[in-house]
């Protein structure tokens, strides 16, 4: 850069010519000589002048680049330079200090910085200035300037010291925006770390590689506090390495692991280390988890040490495994069987329950798919794995089958299986999970109680039947007992005892009928075996083939036994059926042998209806094929049955069972392959009765009425009109009802007339409980007589509350009627 000659001042012009005058005058010129010697001499001097001209441009363009040198200096310096006035109005400004404003320089001058000061600290600023000028010496500051619209806001440092001459101070401008902003930068840092370290649950602390604690969270220093004698053992600054030492020193095991975690993470053993660890407090049994890791990168040793407080996190886990043993106890219990198939590897895992219901042991049965399609009934291969893939293809809900399986013994079992199907993204069957059940039992039972339900439809049948036929075999009774009575002709009579003993035996196996298929109780009193053994005896040897003998052995002093006749007949009969058929074709023995017993507790154990005390034993033994342990224990299960198909129901050995059982007995049975059976029958003895007694023959006495007046009521015109006959003709006036509308109506006209009534149970339009309990309103206290041809349970508990207690059964003689007819008006009045 160029500089123009300075212009001579006047203070310069003038010292130039005061030296002039103190000069001595010039030499007087008189010769040529004076002239050459004067023109040398001012040449000398012009020569000296040039000099010193030279010397002094010289000097100046020294002084003018050094000026020049000066000004870059000062603008291009790399701080902004300030002279400010005591207001703070700009004085002087470097090019650094316009730049780093953002505001030409030629525009500052005579401008107040503090106008570029933020608002925030515009007042701050003036203290500043204000302490410049009153202190003299240097200050600083920090200050955050807004230069221009839209432009960020910048940090600087501002250090002044006031001007030489005491006008104005001089201020340096240092830009520190990036220092600013790294350092808020790092501020933000640390509180982000700090707030995401106080927001962890874990106890965090932060270790040098002395083991001192350099940080710590809120947890931390929440849990010491609450649970450290001194908490300030475990604070920042203090050595934790220190205090696990002083606790393995007491023979805490965990504190010695812990020591050695840390600093084998510190040495650069391990990278990370975990422990688990216990942690009473009163009254609770906590656990924790040490997790120690190092800090990744360069730089000093850094170790987190965080430990995490898992006791909700055990109890769950114990919690899971009670319902997990819980759940594997009940699949154990109910043999379910579970199944994973993996269908990307066709492996098939099965459970120990699963391979247990087929026979097997666990290392008995693969892992493959086969092992269940090769079990399967080829009656059910072809569509029970037809019917798998169209679940595969289009699965509806979940996967629900029925089929056999082979058991090891090579029998076939029952198999109900559910599932369910994974898929993947794009639908395709990944994996299926189920369950086998055996539902062998099931299907026999449901077969049974489809027998059964059979059988009670047929029993229903029969019990109308039963009905209709004692409807039609009491007039027969009733008719045969008064043609005895009205002739005396010998051929006559022996005819109608046939025909009585015909219409008796009929009733006999109605009877017997209704207590197989209905289950009627029968009456209950004291019997002695000898008489039905008798009976029974008599009938075998009647009706059993030739080739097999039968021997009936009674022992001394046998004792009575409250029971129902026929069904005790009926159980006898079935065991001696079943000995039968076990000599067929060949023949054989049937040996029955009644006699006394004590039942032990030990003996009564096993049959929870049975009581130890006295008994009577029936055991029926035979010498037939005999059977073995296996099917000895099903022998008395319903339906049940070795014979041939047509040959038998199976129902004969378990209806014997259930006969004993309500007697509150209990039958035993021993056998072997080819040494035949023996089934013995143990009832308890009725030591409170007295044995009853033989009835003696005696003549038929008919009981005359007296003309009281009975109101017979029957739907069955034949007995209705047969049973008026026998009673007019023995002294009573009768009138008659088919039903019991017309009844009620009848004892209403006769406006207590009626001293008696005879009425049938099942009669249509009001049958005769419905007419027992409207008779009751109107006379608590009438004589009522029922009769029945089918008498249900029921029915008996219904008429006892309603005070009646004789029951007639059809058929019936004209005695047994006239009887209890007598009997009933004969009888104190109800209360």
């Amino acid at each position: 850069m160029s500089t123009p000659a300075p212009k001579v001042s006047s203070a310069l012009r003038a010292a130039a010519e005061a030296r002039l005058k103190a000069r001595p005058p010039l030499p007087e010129v008189k010769t040529e000589d004076d002239l050459r010697r004067l023109r040398h001499e001012l040449e000398v001097h012009q020569i000296e002048l040039e000099m010193q001209n030279e010397e002094l441009r010289a000097s100046q363009a020294e002084v003018a680049a050094g000026l020049a040198r000066y000004t870059d200096l000062f603008d291009f310096a790399p701080v902004g330079y300030f002279d400010l006035s005591a207001d703070g109005t700009i004085r002087l400004v470097n090019l650094t200090g316009a730049r780093l404003l953002g505001i030409e320089r030629a525009r500052l001058i005579t401008r107040r910085f503090g106008q570029f000061v933020a608002v925030r600290q515009r007042a701050e600023f003036a203290d500043f200035i204000d302490r410049v000028f009153a202190s003299g010496v240097k200050e600083s500051c920090e200050v955050a300037l807004e230069t221009a619209p839209g432009r960020p806001a910048c940090f600087f440092h501002l250090e002044a010291m006031l001007a030489p001459n005491g006008e104005a101070c001089r201020v340096v401008l240092l830009d520190v925006t990036e220092q600013t902003k790294a350092e808020q930068s790092l501020r933000e840092s640390e509180r982000f770390n700090r707030s995401i370290l106080d927001a962890l649950h874990a106890l965090v602390v932060v270790l040098d590689a002395k083991g001192t604690i350099l940080a710590s969270n809120i947890a931390w220093r929440g849990f010491a506090g609450d649970n450290s004698g001194d908490w300030q053992l475990v604070s920042e600054g203090r050595n934790y390495l220190t205090v696990c030492e002083h606790s393995a020193a007491t023979g805490c095991a965990d504190a010695e692991q812990t020591i050695k975690g840390i600093r084998d993470v510190i040495s650069g053993v391990q990278a990370t280390w975990t422990y688990e660890y216990p942690c009473p407090a009163p009254g609770e049994q906590r656990w924790f988890v040490c997790r120690v890791s190092r800090m990744p990168g360069e730089g000093p040793v850094r170790v987190v040490v965080a430990h995490e407080n898992i006791t909700a996190i055990k109890r769950a886990q114990e919690a899971q495994q009670v319902i997990s043993e819980r759940l594997r106890l009940a699949v154990q219990a109910a043999n379910l069987g579970l199944w994973d198939w993996d269908m990307l590897t066709n492996r098939v895992d099965f459970s120990p329950e699963w391979k247990s219901q087929l026979g097997y042991a666990e290392n008995e049965i693969g892992h493959d798919f086969k092992e269940w399609e090769d079990r399967l009934h080829p009656e059910d291969r072809v569509a029970a794995v037809a019917h798998l893939r169209r679940f595969l293809a289009r699965p509806v809900g979940p996967h629900i089958a029925e089929f056999r399986l082979r058991h090891k013994d090579g029998s076939w079992r029952w198999i109900y299986t559910r599932a369910e199907i994974y898929r993947d993204v794009g639908g395709h069957p990944i994996r299926m999970v189920g369950c086998h059940l055996d539902v062998t039992e099931q299907r026999l039972l449901t077969e049974q109680v489809l027998r059964t339900q059979r059988m009670e439809a047929i029993g229903t049948l029969a019990g109308g039947i039963a009905h209709d036929l004692n409807n039609i075999l009491a007039p027969t009774l009733l008719v045969t007992e008064m043609i005895r009575r009205k002739s005396a002709d010998p051929e006559v009579l022996r005819l109608v005892e046939m025909i009585d003993a015909g219409t008796k035996r009929g009733a006999h196996i109605i009877r017997q009928v209704l207590v197989f298929s209905r289950g009627t109780r029968g009456q209950r009193k004291t019997l002695l075996l000898v008489e039905i053994l008798a009976e029974l005896e008599g009938f075998i040897r009647e009706t059993f083939p030739r080739e097999i003998t039968f021997i009936v052995k009674i022992g001394p002093g046998l004792k009575p036994i409250l029971a129902d006749a026929t069904q005790i007949h009926q159980v006898i009969m079935n065991l001696c059926l079943n000995a039968r058929d076990a000599m067929l074709p060949k023949g054989g023995v049937i040996t029955v042998n009644a006699r006394n017993v004590e039942v032990t507790p030990e003996e009564a154990q096993p049959h929870p209806q049975a009581k130890p005390g006295p008994h009577i034993v029936i055991e029926v033994s035979d010498t037939g094929h005999g059977m073995d342990a296996k099917t000895a224990e099903r022998i008395f299960d319903p339906f049940f049955t070795t014979k041939d198909v047509g040959m038998g129901s199976g129902l004969g050995l378990s209806s014997a069972l259930g006969i004993v059982r309500s007697h509150q007995g209990f039958i035993t049975v021993s056998s072997e392959p080819g040494a035949g059976a023996t089934f013995r029958v143990f009832i308890p003895a009725d030591e409170t009765a007295q044995a009853p007694l033989a009835e003696a023959p005696r003549k038929t006495a008919y009981t005359q009425g007296n003309g009281e007046r009975v109101l017979v009521v029957d739907d069955e015109e034949m007995l209705r009109n047969t049973t008026k006959l026998i009673l007019e003709s023995n002294g009573y006036v009768v009138i008659t009802a088919a039903d019991g509308r017309q009844a009620l109506e009848l004892f209403r006209q006769e406006a207590g007339g009626v001293k008696a009534v005879l009425t049938d149970i099942m009669m249509p339009e009001m049958d005769g409980i419905a007419l027992i309990k409207a008779l009751r309103v109107k006379d608590p206290k009438l004589p009522i007589l029922v009769s029945s041809g089918h008498i249900q349970e029921k029915h008996i508990e219904i008429l006892a509350a309603l005070k009646v207690t004789e029951i007639l059964v059809k058929p019936y003689g004209a005695e047994k009627l006239l009887s209890a007819l007598h009997a009933l008006l004969t009888a104190p009045p109800l209360k």
